[in-house]
């Protein structure tokens, strides 16, 4: 999968930040490398002002919020988008890192960092 042209994809989805498109480009990447979720769909949501994929991973629906490790995370903001998809399937807080690593957080019950096992 090539950085450029998934980036030119999220580029399309209209948000305005450059650094929340280009993170949110290597989070998908990512899920879709290593085989996190499938069926995965990228969104821009202009209320939120937050990109997240939704995905399904054995048969449950997945959606993924990308933020930069360095990026302040204010918690009246985590508790809307929480709200936004709290019937709407699990919630993962999506970390990356400036080495290029991606640490996934489960936000359903608090927050537990979680590791996608693998299916095969």
């Amino acid at each position: 999968m090539y950085l450029g042209k998934t980036l030119r994809e999220f580029e399309s989805l209209g948000c305005p930040d450059p650094k929340k498109t280009a993170i949110a480009a290597r989070v998908y990447i990512d899920l879709l490398k290593n085989n996190h979720l499938n069926d995965v769909e990228k969104t821009y949501d202009t209320e939120l002002k937050e990109i997240y994929m939704r995905g399904l991973r054995l048969g449950d629906l997945y959606h993924v919020i990308p933020v930069r490790s360095t990026e302040q995370i204010k918690l009246a903001e985590m508790n809307t988008i929480r709200s936004r998809f709290a019937d709407m399937g699990k919630l993962i807080l999506a970390v990356y890192n400036s080495c290029g690593k991606v640490m996934y957080f489960d936000l359903q019950d608090g927050i537990s960092e979680m590791r996608f096992e693998r299916t095969n």
